[in-house]
């Protein structure tokens, strides 16, 4: 992710959340330091999120993953996420 805070560094707050049937299940949360970037350049850092979430409604449930991130109080913009989902019948 590429986060236009200049000179410091910046807390960084992530979740990647399931929603089935209207409920929310946290699969994973994260923590992290920014390093701050100078004023030609923008702070830089990589977070990764992972999980598994077993659904309750069976293989037709539709189930929305959403990742969510907020930077401690400042309202500027995260880009340049991705996000890769797989869903299986079972795990073992």
């Amino acid at each position: 992710m590429n986060s236009p805070f200049g000179l410091n560094a910046k807390s960084v707050q992530c979740s990647l959340v399931a929603i089935e049937g209207g409920l929310s299940t946290v699969i994973d949360t994260s923590d992290a330091l920014v390093p701050g970037g100078n004023s030609n350049s923008p702070a830089k850092g990589g977070i990764s999120l992972a999980g598994v979430y077993n659904n309750l409604g069976g293989a037709a449930a539709s189930v929305t993953i959403n990742v969510s991130c907020s930077t401690g109080g400042d309202t500027r913009t995260l880009a340049n996420g991705r996000l890769n989902v797989v869903g299986v019948d079972s795990l073992q």
